[in-house]
């Protein structure tokens, strides 16, 4: 987790971005693309989704084998989502 100051930012906490590294996948956002309708994009080199309320969702592939982050850093994250049923019956649909 990375903290950084910005005095012009209208709210006292904002979120930035969050960066995956992939291991075996060149950054690839098509699943965030399609699953939650996001904006694709860049953040600098890095291939990027871009979220209603998030900065932005960074990806980039991983040097080095990916190994689990449970019980040393931050290995998960949550999203709010208006109607909520409605679009886990959309993944579900687009699963098929």
């Amino acid at each position: 987790m990375e903290l950084t100051e910005n005095t012009s930012q209208s709210e006292p906490i904002m979120h930035h971005h969050i960066h995956f590294f992939n291991q075996g996948r060149d950054g690839d956002t098509s699943v965030v693309r399609k699953d939650v309708r996001s904006k694709p994009g860049k953040r600098g080199r890095f291939d990027a989704a871009d979220l209603p309320g998030v900065v932005n969702l960074s990806f980039s592939p991983s040097e080095t084998a990916v190994v689990p982050t449970k019980g040393r850093a931050m290995d998960h994250i949550g999203f709010e989502i208006a109607n909520l049923e409605e679009f886990c019956k959309s993944l579900e649909a687009k699963r098929q």
